[in-house]
């Protein structure tokens, strides 16, 4: 399966569960030109970058960039996000269990890395036992 093919299976996706219903939608929710997703979706490569697929994953956080980038891994990351954001950290409290999150990152690490979960478990002040967590996790596999 080509970047494009699984590019396709995504939004199909996208659309099965209502998070987009057109190629505007894909365009207004990723910001940008109209004429840049028609032409990444009929396989121009100067469109199709890893820089536009990764762009669509950042939108779509329920898409593994892993998996539409490079085909390895599942479609869909491990813990579906609500909603089409990734779990996020509150200042009220955390959304998700410290495990659960750190399962996800373990997972989903290359992309975890692109968002800003990180400066908000500093501010949580959980970021020495989520390190622990992750470092125990790690050594099980």
């Amino acid at each position: 399966m080509t970047k494009l093919d699984r590019l396709k299976k995504a939004i199909s996706y996208l659309k099965g569960n209502e998070t987009i219903f057109n190629q505007k939608d894909i365009v207004e929710k990723m910001h940008v030109n109209k004429s840049s997703v028609s032409s990444a979706l009929k396989g121009n490569e100067k469109y199709l970058t890893n820089s536009f697929l990764i762009k669509f994953c950042n939108t779509f956080g329920s898409i593994n960039y892993n998996w539409l980038i490079t085909g390895k891994g599942k479609m869909l990351n491990s813990i579906a996000p609500s909603k089409n954001k990734l779990p996020m950290l509150s200042k009220d409290g955390v959304s998700f269990s410290i495990k659960e999150i750190a399962l996800f990152v373990v997972d989903n690490f290359k992309y975890f890395m692109k968002v800003t979960i990180f400066s908000n478990l500093i501010e949580l002040k959980v970021k020495d036992k989520f390190i622990q967590i992750l470092k125990n996790k790690l050594n099980e596999k």
